[in-house]
């Protein structure tokens, strides 16, 4: 396995604590932990990581992705992206950025570990490529030794784009046994593709795509199977110019196969399954994240909060004054419960006036300082929102047990009933 240095920039100190863990258990070093994208920024040049592990979600002015694309531009360090969908603008942002991939809260340690090891593995071969393009300005045997050899795939087209060379990691990646058997696929030969490779290169940059590579649509001819399916191919162009050594002018193509980096990016839109209103996860999303963290919770020995809340006369306040302001109660309700659970705790709108959360590896936090977090919070928003509206709320929590057979629907279910003692005890003017 490849040792690495790590940076982790996370502000929630208990995830933090745990990527530290996982990664010094693996062997790697770990320079330091930064809690915002701020002090991640600061201390980079000193500490010189191989690799950062950014929440996309951050404290401060900056958050990851913003961090991400100054630290690339500064210091060309790579960074893996930890989230947990909580904003999906921002996922969407994120996507835009070539990064080493996503780690998905809450943690998976072998999720961690394969990232990580996948992370190091590309930037070591990103390392070998530099230095293998800069041994073609020195010698074209070389460069051939380093051609073939390469795990990554690797194609030169000459500067009217007609496929030259390619090495056996490529031709292995189209399941062709030759170099005539590649040139029957339809690979870069779009003419408005090529266009837009020639204004990029022309200008001195690299250009780097993502593109859908169908087999069943090739139409081969060969008379032997060829690979089926579609796979997604990210795909870097470099010019390459002669010199004294050099006897080519055209292009060196570097394709890499990311399909699954694709499909994750797919679970990740498929599993963030929003309301439209308050943008927390609905019933049926909020249920499939919680089902997955509870079998987690049971393989770790993980404590946990199941919480149901409800919102004190939201029916009055709609018949009286209107259901814009009844709406304006829900958004004051949802922040209320950002600010007072982590990014890592997944929260759900279950009905019109109804959400629920849960509280990830809550070890060590009782069921008396969560509420009392969530009336400061109540009283907070009360405090500093104009208007005749008061946000009141109900709740109730339950304490999951690893070692329980229940599912999310049975603390879901038991968390309402506690619901209802809690809006009982309080006074007749506050309940609906």
């Amino acid at each position: 396995m490849t040792q690495g240095r790590f940076m982790i920039v996370e502000d929630e100190g208990i995830v933090a604590r745990d990527i530290k863990h996982i990664l010094e258990e693996n062997g790697h070093d770990i320079t330091g932990i930064a809690y915002s994208a701020d002090e991640a920024i600061h201390r980079i040049e000193h500490d010189r990581p191989d690799m950062i592990l950014m929440d996309i979600m951050l404290n401060g002015e900056i958050n990851g992705i913003d961090a991400s694309r100054l630290i690339s531009e500064k210091f060309e360090i790579p960074v893996v992206f930890v989230t947990a969908y909580s904003d999906k603008p921002l996922i969407e942002k994120a996507k835009k950025i070539s990064t080493y991939g996503y780690i998905l809260k809450p943690l998976k340690k072998k999720e961690l570990e394969i990232t990580v090891e996948m992370g190091l593995a590309r930037l070591e071969l990103e390392k070998k490529l530099k230095e293998k393009e800069r041994m073609l300005r020195h010698s074209e045997e070389k460069f051939r030794t380093v051609f073939e050899s390469s795990p990554i795939g690797l194609a030169l087209y000459s500067d009217n784009w007609d496929l030259i060379n390619a090495n056996r990691s490529l031709m292995d990646l189209f399941g062709a046994e030759s170099l005539e058997e590649l040139m029957d696929y339809r690979l870069l030969t779009d003419p408005d593709v090529i266009h837009i490779f020639k204004e990029k290169l022309a200008s001195g940059e690299q250009f780097r795509i993502e593109i859908p590579f169908d087999f069943e649509l090739q139409n081969t001819g060969w008379n032997k199977p060829s690979k089926n399916g579609m796979i997604f191919l990210e795909i870097l162009v470099k010019t390459v110019k002669s010199d004294g050594n050099w006897a080519y002018n055209g292009f060196l193509i570097q394709i890499q196969d990311v399909t699954d980096r694709k499909e994750h990016e797919e679970n990740l839109r498929e599993l963030s399954i929003m309301d439209v209103l308050t943008e927390t996860y609905n019933r049926h999303g909020f249920i499939n994240l919680s089902a997955k963290q509870i079998d987690i919770a049971r393989r770790t020995n993980s404590g946990m909060y199941m919480l149901f809340l409800d919102l004190d006369g939201l029916k009055g306040i709609n018949d009286s004054m209107g259901h814009k302001t009844g709406d304006s109660v829900l958004i004051s309700a949802v922040d209320v419960l950002h600010r007072t659970f982590r990014s890592s705790d997944i929260i759900g709108r279950w009905g019109g006036d109804e959400f629920v959360v849960l509280m990830v590896n809550a070890g060590g936090i009782s069921c008396e300082e969560i509420s009392g977090r969530l009336q400061k919070n109540i009283d907070l928003i009360n405090s500093s929102t104009a208007g005749p509206a008061r946000l009141s709320m109900s709740w109730g929590i339950i304490n999951f047990d690893p070692a329980s057979e229940v599912t999310v629907e049975d603390l879901i279910r038991e968390a309402d009933e506690q619901m209802y003692r809690h809006k009982a005890s309080k006074k007749p003017a506050n309940m609906n």
